[in-house]
């Protein structure tokens, strides 16, 4: 069986290449991934759920605010998904 991600690969490109700002991808990766209804196998779920969780743990940048050990900010943030979207490729 295939399973198309497509549209999660081309809305994380958009961030990266900055075509989009940092709350409209969190929002919109938010709502695809909950909407999902298909049981995806574990090595797409995988990098698609880490993307997820970055976003809950993602804490914009600002002036005299001390992250948690758990929360990323914005440079952390980037290069998580960053990182997961060169996974991703790899697997279409």
């Amino acid at each position: 069986m295939s399973y198309d991600i497509q549209p999660y690969i081309d809305l994380i490109r958009k961030f990266l290449r900055k075509e989009i700002p940092v709350e409209v991808f969190e929002k919109e990766y938010l709502d695809m991934f909950k909407a999902e209804k298909r049981m995806l196998p574990q090595h797409l779920y995988e990098p698609l759920n880490w993307v997820f969780t970055s976003i809950d743990v993602h804490v914009p940048d600002k002036e005299g605010y001390v992250l948690e050990p758990y929360e990323l900010n914005d440079r952390q943030f980037l290069k998580d998904v960053s990182d997961t979207y060169s996974k991703m490729i790899k697997l279409i």
